[in-house]
């Protein structure tokens, strides 16, 4: 499919993303909620996303302009005269990729770890949290502009639509989202944990297009005492959300839009950069941290999941500060971002947000 078509004399935005089972497809997420805001607002997009099947599948069905092409080959197409704007949300580019990239096309830097960071001209993060490679290089981009933070959280506004008003004093539907990776693991240990919780409780478990395995995760369900459901690849995942009284996943993407709908939320980290992240959130107040997926035992999660379903007090305040925490008006912030990156040229600190 063209970069450029019928629209190649109207400044444009580029967008490369990657996703797939080990690393969940939320970076694929946040280009396209980004995509289908600027489509709106009459700017020409193109993603260019990695050979993988559910991450063309998804881009694909909200018939966003999109080439398939391995990351180490994008170099040579992302940005240009008629895209002056390259939004990255990738971890894996390479030092000479963002000099090149940088000399064609402001570059937006949607990821937190590795070295985007230190080449784009614009940082957009929901979390100040960095995780390797934090020693600045040589030749970094001394002028880039960093916007961090949950008012910074690029999700569907969808979310924001869905908000809880009031949280139960009772918990009865628990919604179970760990789908990013081969985690099926973690799901498993979570219902079982929640076999130490005082029921019944409806659970409903989330698999997402990153999972391919379901079967473990259904059999360890058959045999909760609980009523639990197992969902593949939901669209509705913002209803659920609405539905739930108590939420438990990893520090991702899912996490934000838990945090926006007002969920009380817990958090297991599959690794320690998302340990990091559960802990800003969890000194936020807005969540949580149950601690490492590695060193967290099942009999001590279920203490601490059975102690937070008792405590509809400290449920209520996790509510409150999660809503207050995480907006839902990230989407819209980072688009005036990019839309000003557009219209001024190459970003400069003071001059774009």
């Amino acid at each position: 499919m063209p970069a450029n078509g019928k629209n190649a004399k109207r400044p444009g935005v580029h967008f490369v993303c990657c996703g797939g089972p080990k690393i969940g497809l939320g970076h694929v997420y946040r280009c396209i909620h980004l995509a289908n805001a600027l489509r709106a607002r009459g700017v020409a997009t193109h993603l260019f996303v990695n050979p993988d099947h559910r991450v063309a599948g998804l881009v694909a069905s909200h018939r966003l302009r999109h080439s398939i092409v391995p990351i180490g080959k994008v170099s040579a197409l992302a940005g240009n005269e008629h895209n002056p704007v390259c939004v990255l949300d990738c971890n894996r580019f390479s030092r000479s990729f963002l000099r090149a990239i940088r000399k064609r096309a402001i570059v937006v830097n949607l990821a937190v770890q590795s070295w985007p960071k230190w080449y784009a001209d614009i940082n957009i993060n929901r979390t100040a949290v960095i995780d390797v490679n934090a020693t600045r290089p040589a030749d970094a981009n001394k002028n880039t502009l960093n916007l961090q933070g949950p008012r910074y959280t690029i999700i569907s506004e969808r979310f924001r639509a869905v908000r809880q008003r009031r949280v139960r004093k009772q918990v009865r539907t628990v919604l179970i989202c760990l789908s990013a990776g081969s985690y099926a693991t973690a799901v498993n240990k979570v219902i079982r944990a929640f076999e130490l919780v005082p029921g019944p409780l409806h659970m409903r478990v989330i698999l997402g297009r990153g999972l391919d395995d379901a079967r473990g995760v259904r059999q360890c369900a058959r045999r909760s005492r609980h009523d639990v459901a197992v969902y593949h690849d939901v669209s509705d995942i913002a209803d659920k959300m609405r539905d739930a009284d108590l939420a438990v996943t990893f520090p991702g993407l899912t996490a934000y839009e838990c945090l926006c709908v007002g969920v009380p939320t817990v958090l297991i980290a599959p690794t320690l950069f998302h340990l990091s992240i559960a802990r800003e959130l969890h000194d936020l107040g807005c969540a949580v941290n149950a601690g490492l997926l590695s060193k967290l035992r099942t009999r001590q999660l279920g203490s601490r999941l059975a102690a937070l379903v008792a405590d509809a007090t400290t449920r209520a305040e996790l509510h409150r500060r999660a809503k207050r925490t995480v907006d839902g008006k990230g989407l819209n912030r980072a688009v005036g971002v990019i839309l000003k990156a557009l219209k001024n040229g190459r970003a400069r600190k003071g001059n774009t947000e």
